[in-house]
């Protein structure tokens, strides 16, 4: 069972569509559970079979052991205050990106712990934080009928759980890539901005696509 905290969001409910089409039991999140049914019975429209229900974000932070945290990264400190007892021992995927758009131009925000994740870590340091599908639109996600061809970034500071990212990743067919400790996580959110803009120009989805060549 995955949560996902901020599941109205575009990101946080394009990832739930996404793995609720993989067949996972998915609970979407909302600080308005109106809201959260409403994204619920979007995801029932397209797949009628779908295993999704609708919570508000601490009942749905308790519900599972893997919580996805897709809001916006003003909203981040307010919304892990609330659900931090919930967090205990929990893998908390952090997909928020820090950004804002300044006369027509996608530029970071910035972070004191040098991420979004890493400030998340901060904020529950009983949880274990990893960083994934930051660098993938959402656009992406919700067109389930379509492989996604993009690869994810993974990084934390606990393997056991970057390892439980990595296998969640391979479950939607993104090629997961181990990036490290969660402070590698910071070069991701600039990644990120870079990929707004050139899509913004381009009017595309590009994403990361990593190849290894022997020398």
């Amino acid at each position: 069972m995955i949560s996902f905290i901020g599941g109205t969001g575009k990101l946080g409910f394009g990832l739930a569509m996404r793995f609720a089409n993989a067949g996972e039991e998915v609970i979407i999140g909302s600080r308005k559970l109106d809201k959260a049914n409403g994204a619920a019975e979007r995801i029932l429209e397209k797949i009628p079979d779908a295993r999704v229900r609708a919570l508000e974000n601490r009942e749905a932070a308790e519900e599972s052991g893997i919580v996805f945290l897709a809001v916006p990264y003003p909203a981040q400190g307010d919304i892990l205050r609330a659900i931090s007892e919930a967090l205990h021992g929990k893998v908390l995927v952090s997909v928020v990106n820090p950004f804002k758009c300044v006369n027509g131009e996608f530029v970071k925000l910035n972070v004191a712990h040098g991420s979004a994740a890493e400030e998340a870590q901060a904020f529950v340091p009983h949880a274990k934080v990893v960083s994934a599908f930051k660098n993938i639109s959402h656009e992406v996600f919700t067109r389930i009928e379509e492989p996604i061809r993009c690869d994810t970034i993974v990084c934390s500071d606990h393997e056991d759980a970057k390892k439980v990212v990595m296998d969640l990743a391979e479950k939607i067919g993104v090629k997961p890539i181990d990036g490290g400790p969660l402070r590698i996580s910071r070069y991701l959110d600039a990644v990120t901005i870079l990929l707004l803009n050139v899509n913004k120009r381009y009017g595309g989805n590009a994403c990361l696509k990593i190849e290894f060549y022997d020398l």
